[in-house]
């Protein structure tokens, strides 16, 4: 009996009502990531428990096949699915208030969609990604950034408790009282310790947000970022902005700034009021609503299925000589489809003692997504793929080594050396605690771990 055979005969066993093989539609939806991705899982493992990850991990490696996890399916190298086994987390949505609604438990599988439908409701928001639709675990266990950050702290800074299966089959609950070394590696060493069930998340009072967008001429990019970083050096923590260089409504590039307002409502309008005169606007669409609603705003662009390939920098502020290079590389993009997002990382974030979890970089800073996306099945190299590469390498000269791990590519364990700087070797060290031999390879790139 092969591999698959005996896997397979394994689940009809102990799981034969909770698996899909090829031509399953549940397989087909399970397999339906945000980048199209050209690996075939043997099988899915559609999990509701623990448990039932567990017996599944179990099968999985007695039949000697890798094993991935699929959370939100939002990872753009698709890391959610491997050419083996994927434990599937997405019937785990289910989401319960704590402690009197200070704290949210959320299974492995929950997005911000889920969690939104139960915190807006009592007006508090954990810290989430931009978009709804992004799986909070991959999200908080490789940092977290959104844009909550500069008044709450990193969506990994929020993790209060986690339950996890571990490479060798055990169910454990880690928290600051219980296996602290698991919990502190968890808060940004990704998915390379276990399979995370749930997680316990801190809760912040945020009753509503003044949130939208406002949308600059490319023409003027140069003197709209020079501008948007004088103010964001003053600005105050409750307001995140961020900024979106991609295709506007007719197809040209425009520059899109994004405030998120979470301080006193009455306050919003006045907080952004400089955010309309960094240049001559083309539009402005700024509301009040809940947080979740907000979140609404950029869930159209994550759309399934498309392939996408990503690379991540660190620079200090967008200003002078950076601007100028993102302005450039977006006037050559060879598509629609290629962007320049940012995230800033300010306030609350930058408090946090480098020390106290797995996500080092403390230092004030900005992230960089630099995307390209395609319909087409393309083999080799795509000119989008090219053009994020020279943009990267352009942007190198003005980065900080390393960069954001949850972005990594797969082969670049020498950058996430430098993403995790001091706190690497004690990551090392814990993998090799608690998963000695690799199980979770899956997972965003460790140093010195050779995959």
């Amino acid at each position: 009996m092969n591999s698959a055979d005996k896997l397979i005969a394994e689940l009809k066993r102990v799981l034969p009502a909770s698996f899909s093989l090829r031509g399953d539609p549940r397989y087909a939806a399970a397999a339906n990531i945000w980048p199209k991705n050209s690996r075939r899982p043997l099988a899915f493992v559609h999990c509701s428990t623990a448990e039932h990850v567990r017996v599944a991990l179990s099968a999985s490696l007695d039949a000697g096949l890798p094993v991935s996890v699929r959370g939100g399916g939002h990872d753009w190298e698709g890391r959610a699915l491997c050419d083996g086994v994927v434990i599937d987390l997405t019937p785990m949505r289910r989401v319960a208030l704590k402690h009197g609604g200070s704290a949210v438990e959320v299974g492995g599988g929950c997005r911000g969609t889920e969690l939104f439908a139960v915190t807006d409701l009592i007006g508090m928001a954990a810290t989430t990604a931009s978009s709804g639709v992004v799986g909070l675990s991959g999200l908080t266990l490789g940092g977290g950034y959104g844009p909550l950050n500069a008044a709450f702290g990193l969506a990994c800074d929020g993790l209060l408790e986690a339950e996890i299966v571990l490479a060798n089959g055990t169910i454990v609950r880690t928290n600051a009282y219980n296996q602290p070394d698991l919990l502190w590696a968890l808060r940004g060493g990704g998915g390379n310790f276990g399979v995370v069930t749930s997680m316990k998340l801190a809760l912040h009072s945020v009753s509503s947000v003044f949130s939208g967008l406002i949308l600059y001429p490319f023409s003027q990019a140069r003197s709209v970022l020079d501008n948007l970083a004088d103010f964001i050096a003053e600005a105050p923590e409750q307001l995140d902005v961020q900024v979106v260089m991609a295709s506007g409504p007719e197809g040209a590039p425009v520059v899109a700034i994004a405030p998120t307002w979470s301080g006193a409502p009455n306050q919003g309008d006045a907080k952004i009021d400089r955010l309309r005169r960094l240049g001559e606007p083309l539009i402005e669409n700024m509301q009040h609503s809940s947080y979740g609603a907000s979140r609404n705003l950029f869930d159209s662009y994550a759309v399934n299925g498309r392939r996408t390939f990503m690379a991540t920098r660190w620079v200090s502020h967008i200003q002078g000589e950076t601007a100028a290079v993102i302005a450039e590389r977006i006037a050559c993009r060879p598509s629609q489809d290629c962007s320049i997002v940012t995230h800033d990382l300010r306030g609350a974030a930058t408090r946090v003692d480098p020390a106290a979890t797995a996500f080092g970089f403390r230092q004030r800073h900005v992230m960089l997504e630099i995307i390209a996306q395609s319909d087409e099945d393309l083999g080799g190299v795509s000119r989008g793929e090219l053009w994020v590469r020279e943009t990267a390498n352009a942007l190198n000269p003005f980065s900080f080594p390393g960069g954001y791990a949850n972005l990594l590519a797969l082969d670049e364990r020498d950058r996430a050396l430098y993403s995790f700087g001091p706190n690497a070797l004690r990551l090392v060290a814990t993998k090799l605690q608690y998963d000695p031999h690799d199980v979770f390879k899956s997972a965003i790139p460790l140093p010195f771990v050779s995959r």
